[in-house]
């Protein structure tokens, strides 16, 4: 199985909003691959404990359904407890269908069980694609 990693630091992208991110690419990625998985998630500050979803516009919403609605949410997580800093690894990597492989951007979003945009500073995402 061939993979490309692709790390997104919100911080190094000096973004606006750090937790509703797009990343525009130099060039396409190769169009051999076809799904997405999230292998990490780091948020470099306090966070409280809560369920927190990571929305992906790549996704192919026909085949990724949330309580029975077509979703761009590619991984749902949960903190525990207050913590000074998470960091998130997927062992069990759920990789998801791409609407296209033909695309320059990816946006990134991370949400509260609310669907609100949580406010952060630093959020660092580490994608895995795959054929």
């Amino acid at each position: 199985m061939k993979s490309l990693y692709l790390t997104v630091d919100s911080l190094a992208l000096k973004a606006e909003e750090p937790t509703d991110i797009t990343l525009y690419l130099d060039e396409k990625l190769p169009s051999n691959f076809d799904r997405v998985g999230l292998r990490s998630i780091t948020i470099l500050q306090p966070v409280q404990d809560h369920s927190y979803y990571v929305h992906c516009d790549l996704l192919n919403k026909d085949d990724n359904l949330f309580n029975g609605e077509k979703s761009d949410i590619l991984v749902y997580f949960v903190v525990n407890q207050s913590k000074k800093f998470v960091t998130h690894k997927f062992g069990g990597i759920l990789y998801k269908n791409l609407k296209s492989s033909d695309f320059t951007s990816i946006r990134l979003t991370l949400k509260d069980r609310h669907g609100m945009v949580v406010k952060l500073q630093h959020v660092t995402y580490e994608l895995e694609f795959i054929k």
